[in-house]
Formats: structure tokens, C-alpha cells, sequence
């Protein structure tokens, strides 16, 4: 019995760890991806758990980056179990810079980020049941 607690705790923490590396390359990607005038929708991208995140952060004038720091450092410390990870923001005018509104970004950036950390991470997993 003692063998199964085992390699159900192995697969919980790769899990775990394959959660929180998706995670934080999807934030890091659609950051990156996201159109800049004033860096306001680029800080409200803000990662959570067990609940999206519903506030928007600072503003066009006083923009802050302080919600998106504490959901990074919540992510260091998930666990499965603990709830579904969420990548929210919600700057009104994010869907219309998803649609192409800047000539910064093209379309759907935020879908082919994330795409990319999929991807990514794909890569990743194989990798480490190849070792």
C-alpha cells in the first residue's frame, strides 16, 4: 500500500509542477504579446487559484504590477487539490486589443500565447519521461 501512496504523490507533484510551469509561461507570453501604450492591460494580466482573479490593478495613470506579483508568487506554491489555476484580466478594452485593435499585436494574441505554453509544455513533459 505503501508503493501506491508513493506514485500517487509522484504524479500529484508532476502535475503540480507541470501546472505551475504552464502557468507562469502563459502569463509570460501573453504579457509579452500584449500591446503597450501605458502598460496598464500588460499588468492586469494576474494569475490565481481556486477563483479568477475580478479586480483590475492600478490604472492608465498609476499602473501596478502588485496583483500580478502576488499571483506569481501563489502559483511557486500550488498544489494539486487546491483548486483550478486561473489567468485572468480584466481591463475593459482587452478583447477589443485581442480582436487586433493595435497595430502592436496582430488577432488573437492571447489564444496563440497560450497555444505556445501548451505547446511548450508538451515539449517539456516528453522530455522529462524520456529521462
Amino acid at each position: 500500500m505503501s508503493q501506491i501512496r508513493e506514485i500517487m504523490k509522484s504524479l500529484r507533484d508532476a502535475t503540480a509542477r507541470s501546472s505551475r510551469r504552464l502557468a507562469l509561461r502563459s502569463l509570460e507570453l501573453v504579457s509579452q504579446q500584449t500591446p503597450i501604450d501605458t502598460g496598464h492591460a500588460q499588468s492586469n494580466w494576474v494569475l490565481s487559484v481556486g477563483a479568477p482573479y475580478t479586480q483590475i490593478d492600478g490604472s492608465k495613470d498609476a499602473v501596478s504590477t502588485a496583483a500580478q506579483q502576488a499571483g506569481i508568487s501563489r502559483i511557486k506554491r500550488y498544489r494539486i487539490g487546491e483548486g483550478a489555476i486561473w489567468l485572468t484580466n480584466n481591463v475593459p478594452y482587452i478583447v477589443i486589443l485581442n480582436l487586433g485593435s493595435s497595430t502592436q499585436a496582430p488577432s488573437a494574441f492571447v489564444e496563440k500565447a497560450l497555444n505556445q505554453a501548451v505547446a511548450e509544455e508538451r515539449v517539456i513533459r516528453d522530455l522529462e519521461r524520456a529521462l
